[in-house]
């Protein structure tokens, strides 16, 4: 028999559909986890997510490439 530890009718938060399965491991405090997030939902909200093409900068912000499920130049 089967555990249901989340019942999807309690279901508050749920992945936004662009970001992997990755593990994210952004320092503590640090907001970019939160920005990734905000920019897959975006995305999926607009309807763009078969139109997106996108660039990471330096520092922590280039691990996007590990999260978003984008199309990387």
């Amino acid at each position: 028999m089967s555990t249901i530890i989340i019942d999807p009718a309690n279901l508050v938060y749920a992945k936004p559909v662009l970001m992997n399965d990755a593990e994210m491991h952004s320092c503590p405090g640090c907001s970019h986890g939160v920005v990734h997030k905000i920019i897959a939902e975006l995305f999926h909200e607009l309807g763009r997510t078969e139109k997106t093409i996108a660039v990471a900068p330096v520092g922590l912000a280039v691990f996007a490439y590990n999260f978003l499920d984008v199309d990387w130049p």
